[in-house]
C-alpha cells in the first residue's frame, strides 16, 4: 500500500532532476525500491574520437568510469598537461569573475559551448594582461590623487597653525628657543627643508602632514616623550573621510603641524610619523608660495581625474566584454577539464591504437550510451567506430537511484546515513510517508500545521522564481531544497492536529460532544452518550480534571503502536534483502527469530493495547505491569487480566522468545563455515560463485563473536528502540503544553493583570507576545527539534533493522552536475 501511495506522489513531479538522467519512461517506484541494475561495460575508442565521445557521454550523465591505471602517479598520466592547462585557464576565469564582482557588473547567463580551447587561452592571456596593467595604472593614479587631495587639505587647513608660529605669539615657543640656546644647541637656519621648514623670527622648525584620527592622541604623547617636551602640536579634524593612499580604504584623518626646536628633532619626528602611518607633505612658509602651490595642486588634480575617468571607462568596456561570456566560458572550461581528467582514467593499447575504458552503466541506459558513442564518432569523423562490450565483473556495482525534485530530498536524508548496498531495499521509498508522519506526531497542531502548510505552498508555487535566483539566503535555500518534504510534513501535521483536536492548544467542537453533562452539587459528571466522536478526540476532555491522564495515555499508546509497527516492517525488509541476495540462512536464522521475538514481546503489547481500548473494565489493568510480570512472575497468577486465558498465552510467548535467542546466535556461523569449506559463496539471485582466491580466510571465531554482538544488540534493542519511540509522546506533550502556556500567559494573563486604562492596549500587547513566541519557539525551534527526532528514529530505530549501507554512490561523468557545482 505504501508503494502504491508513493507511486501516486511521484507523479507530482515526473520530470527528472537537472542532471542529464534518463529520459525514458521507467517504473519509478521499482527504481526507488531497489537501486538501478548496472552493466559493466568496456569501451574501445580511437584517440581521434575520444574527446567527442566523452563529450556526448558527459551530456547524458550515465557512465561511471573506473580508473584503469591505479598504480600510475597522477603527475605521470598521459593527459595531465591538458588538465593543468585547464586549471590555469580556470584561475584566469576566477580572476575575471572577481574583477567583474568588484565592478558590480551583472554576469549574463549565455548558453552555448561552441568555443575553441586554444583560442580562449590566447584571448584570456591578453585580457588578463590588459586587466592587470589597467589595475596597476589605476591603483597608481588613485594613490597619486589621494596624495594630492591630502596635500591640498594640508595647504588649506594648516595655514593658521603656521601663522601663529611665525608671529611668535606663544610664550611656550619662545621658551623652547631660549632653553635650546642655553643648552648650546645649534638652531636650524631659515630655509625650507623638505618636508619641514624653519621660522626666521623664532628659528623653529615645523613638519606638516596628515594622520589617522584615532592615532592622534598616542602620536602626541609619543612626540612629547621623545622630544622631552620640546615640541608643539597643532591639529584639526578633516570633516569627510579620506581614501588612504596606501590601503585605498576610507579613513577619518586629521591635519597636523609639529613645531620643534633643535637640529636633531626633525629626524626623530620624521621616524615617529612614519611609524604611525602619517603622510608628510611640503608646506611653504610664505603665503604667496602656499597660494602658488595650491593652484598647482588643483590643476594637477583636474588633469589626474580626467586620466582616471578614461582609465575606468576602458576597464569597464573590457569587463563588459568579459561578463557577457563569463558564465559560458566557465562551464565550457570545467567541461573540458572533466573530459581530460576522465581520459586519464583510460589505458592506452599501443598495438590497437585505441584507448580502453571500463565502468558501470545503468542497464536501462545502455542504448543511450551506444547512441552517444555513435554521435561522438559522427562529430569527430573518425574512421574507426567506438566499441562497447558488456563484461562480467564480480566487484560490487555502484548504487544509483533515479530521483526527481520531489523524491530527491528523502533520498538525500537516507544517503546522509550511508549509501545503500547495491540492490538492497531502499528506506527512502517508505520515508516519503513515515518521516512526515512521525514528525507530525510530535508537532501535530491544526493551526501550526496550517501555518507550515502556507509557508511550504508558497515555496512550491513560487519555485520557478526562487530557482531563477542565485543569491538565496543560505538558511532559506536549505528550506527551499526540502519544500516538498515540508509540504508533506505540514499536511500530516494538520491531520494529526485534528486527530489530537488541538488548535493553538485549544479544542474545537466540530461535531458536538458525545458526552452528556450532569451537574451534581459543585461538580460536573459526564456520561457517555453511546456513540464515539466521529473523528479525533472529544473536546469535552479538555474541560476534565483527568485531561492530562487521558491525553498522555492515548499519545503514549499511539507512539508504541506506531514504533513497533515500523520496526516490524524493518525486520520484514531484512527478509526481502535475504531472499533477493540468496541468503536463505538469514531468512531462517535472522529474520524469523527476530520477527518472532519482536512480535511476542512488543507485538503482544500492541495487541493488548487494542484489547484494552475495545474493552470496558471496572478496574482497568496496567499494561506496563502486565509486561513486567510476564517475565518476573512467569507462570504465576495474573491480578489484573487484560483478557480471558491470558496466563497460558503469556507463558507460551515467553518460551518462544527464549528459544529465538539461540536461533539467532548459533546456526549462522556454522552455516557460513560449511559454505566456505564447500568453496563457494552466494550472490544476487541465489547463484553460486567461486570465491576470489585472494580473499581472506574464513575466521570462525571472529564470525561467531560478530554474531554474538549482533544478537545481544538486537535483543537489547527491542526494548531500547521501543522506549525510544516514546519521544513521539514526549515531544507532542511538550509542544501542546508550550502552546498552552503561551496562550494563557501571552494573551489572557497580560489582558487580566494590566489596570485601566492600559487594559485596552494589553490584549494587543499580549497577542504580539504570543505571536512572537509561537513563531520563534513553536514554529522554528520545536519544528527543528521534531525534525531531528524523526531523523533519529529513522536512522537508528528503523534502518538498523535491515539497512547495511555498505555501497558506494554512482558518480558518472555529468556536465549538468558540474554546472550546479560551479553555481554553488
Amino acid at each position: 500500500g505504501v508503494r502504491v501511495f508513493a507511486f501516486s506522489l511521484f507523479r507530482v513531479s515526473a520530470k527528472g532532476k537537472a542532471s542529464g538522467m534518463a529520459s525514458t519512461q521507467v517504473d519509478l517506484p521499482q527504481n526507488l525500491w531497489r537501486s538501478e541494475k548496472m552493466k559493466y561495460i568496456q569501451l574501445l575508442i580511437s584517440p581521434d574520437a575520444i574527446h567527442a565521445c566523452l563529450d556526448e557521454i558527459g551530456r547524458m550523465g550515465i557512465f561511471h568510469f573506473r580508473d584503469m591505471n591505479p598504480t600510475v602517479n597522477a603527475a605521470r598520466r598521459q593527459f595531465i598537461s591538458a588538465v593543468k592547462r585547464c586549471s590555469e585557464i580556470q584561475r584566469k576565469l576566477r580572476f575575471f569573475d572577481d574583477q567583474v564582482k568588484k565592478a558590480n557588473m551583472p554576469v549574463q547567463a549565455e548558453a552555448g559551448d561552441n568555443f575553441d580551447l586554444n583560442e580562449l587561452e590566447t584571448q584570456f592571456d591578453e585580457q588578463e594582461r590588459e586587466l592587470k596593467q589597467m589595475n596597476s595604472h589605476e591603483e597608481a593614479l588613485n594613490k597619486h590623487q589621494n596624495e594630492l587631495v591630502e596635500m591640498r587639505l594640508v595647504l588649506q587647513m594648516a595655514s593658521q597653525f603656521f601663522d601663529k608660529a611665525a608671529q611668535g605669539t606663544t610664550e611656550d615657543l619662545m621658551a623652547l628657543q631660549t632653553e635650546e640656546e642655553q643648552r648650546g644647541g645649534e638652531m636650524m637656519p631659515y630655509q625650507q627643508a623638505a618636508p619641514g621648514t624653519t621660522s626666521s623670527a623664532l628659528r623653529l622648525g615645523f613638519i606638516a602632514g596628515v594622520i589617522p584620527r584615532d592615532r592622534i592622541d598616542t602620536f602626541h604623547r609619543i612626540l612629547f616623550m621623545a622630544l622631552r617636551g620640546n615640541c608643539f602640536l597643532q591639529q584639526a579634524e578633516i570633516p569627510d573621510p579620506l581614501v588612504d593612499p596606501t590601503t585605498n580604504e576610507p579613513v577619518n584623518k586629521s591635519v597636523f603641524v609639529v613645531f620643534f626646536s633643535g637640529a636633531h628633532a626633525q629626524g626623530k619626528i620624521t621616524k615617529i610619523c612614519e611609524s604611525f602611518g602619517a603622510n608628510l607633505y611640503p608646506f611653504p612658509e610664505a603665503p604667496a608660495q602656499r597660494r602658488d602651490m595650491l593652484e598647482q595642486v588643483e590643476g594637477r588634480l583636474t588633469t589626474l581625474r580626467t586620466v582616471i575617468d578614461r582609465t575606468k571607462d576602458l576597464r569597464q568596456r573590457l569587463l563588459r566584454t568579459v561578463a557577457v561570456h563569463l558564465e559560458a566560458w566557465t562551464q565550457f572550461v570545467a567541461k573540458e577539464k572533466a573530459i581530460y581528467m576522465t581520459m586519464n582514467l583510460f589505458s592506452m593499447d599501443a598495438s590497437a591504437r585505441c584507448l580502453i575504458g571500463e565502468g558501470w552503466c545503468p542497464k536501462l541506459d545502455v542504448p543511450r550510451l551506444e547512441a552517444a558513442l555513435a554521435r561522438g564518432q559522427e562529430r569527430s569523423r573518425a574512421t574507426v567506430p567506438p566499441i562497447s562490450t558488456t563484461l562480467h565483473k564480480p566487484a560490487t556495482p555502484p548504487t544509483y537511484f533515479r530521483t526527481n525534485k520531489f523524491t530527491d530530498v528523502f533520498q538525500s536524508i537516507v544517503d546522509a546515513y550511508g549509501t545503500a548496498t547495491y540492490r538492497e531495499v531502499n528506506p527512502a521509498l517508505f520515508s516519503i510517508i513515515t518521516f512526515p508522519f512521525l514528525f507530525a506526531m510530535m508537532f501535530g497542531d491544526f493551526a501550526h500545521g496550517i501555518i507550515l502548510l502556507l509557508f511550504s505552498l508558497m515555496m512550491v508555487l513560487m519555485e520557478k522564481k526562487f530557482l531563477a535566483k542565485k543569491d538565496l539566503n543560505e538558511m532559506f535555500a536549505i528550506l527551499f531544497e526540502g519544500r516538498y518534504m515540508l509540504l508533506l510534513m505540514s499536511i500530516f501535521s494538520v491531520y494529526v492536529g485534528l486527530l489530537y483536536n488541538e488548535t493553538f492548544s485549544l479544542s474545537i467542537n466540530f461535531f458536538g460532544s458525545h458526552y452528556i453533562r450532569h451537574i451534581v452539587g459543585d461538580f460536573a459528571h459526564y456520561e457517555f452518550a453511546g456513540t464515539p466522536y466521529p473523528f479525533g478526540m472529544d473536546p469535552i476532555w479538555r474541560e476534565c480534571a483527568n485531561q492530562n491522564m487521558m491525553v498522555n495515555s492515548l499519545k503514549m499508546k499511539m507512539a508504541v503502536v506506531v514504533g513497533v509497527t515500523q520496526m516490524l516492517v524493518g525486520i520484514v525488509f531484512k527478509c526481502f534483502n535475504a531472499i533477493h541476495f540468496g541468503h536463505w540462512y538469514d531468512v531462517w536464522f535472522e529474520f524469523i527469530p527476530q520477527f518472532v521475538l519482536m512480535f511476542v514481546l512488543f507485538g503482544y503489547l500492541v495487541i493488548i493495547i487494542f484489547i484494552k481500548w475495545w474493552t470496558v473494565y471496572s478496574t482497568p489493568p496496567q499494561l506496563i505491569r502486565t509486561m513486567i510480570y510476564m517475565f518476573l512472575n512467569f507462570g504465576g497468577e495474573i491480578d489484573e487480566p487484560v483478557f480471558p486465558g491470558q496466563r497460558p498465552i503469556q507463558m507460551a510467548l515467553v518460551v518462544i522468545a527464549v528459544i529465538c535467542i539461540p536461533m539467532m546466535l548459533i546456526p549462522k556461523p556454522f552455516i557460513l563455515r560449511a559454505q566456505h569449506k564447500r568453496g563457494y559463496h552466494e550472490i544476487e539471485g541465489g547463484k553460486r560463485h567461486r570465491p576470489n582466491p585472494e580473499a581472506e580466510e574464513f575466521n570462525f571465531s571472529e564470525e561467531f563473536v560478530k554474531q554474538l554482538i549482533e544478537t545481544i544488540e538486537f535483543v537489547l534493542g527491542t526494548i531500547s528502540n521501543t522506549a525510544s519511540y516514546l519521544r513521539l509522546w514526549a515531544l507532542s506533550l511538550a509542544h501542546g503544553e508550550l502552546a498552552k502556556v503561551f496562550w494563557m500567559y501571552g494573551v489572557l494573563f497580560v489582558a487580566a493583570e494590566v489596570p485601566a486604562p492600559l487594559n485596552y492596549i494589553a490584549p494587543a500587547l499580549g497577542v504580539v507576545i504570543w505571536l512572537g513566541a509561537t513563531v520563534g519557539i513553536l514554529m522554528c525551534m520545536e519544528s527543528l527539534s521534531a525534525f531531528l527526532h524523526a531523523l533519529r528514529l529513522h536512522w537508528v530505530e528503523f534502518q538498523n533493522k535491515f539497512y547495511k549501507a555498505e555501497g558506494y554512490p554512482f558518480m558518472p561523468l555529468n556536465f549538468a552536475k558540474l554546472q550546479q557545482e560551479e553555481e554553488q
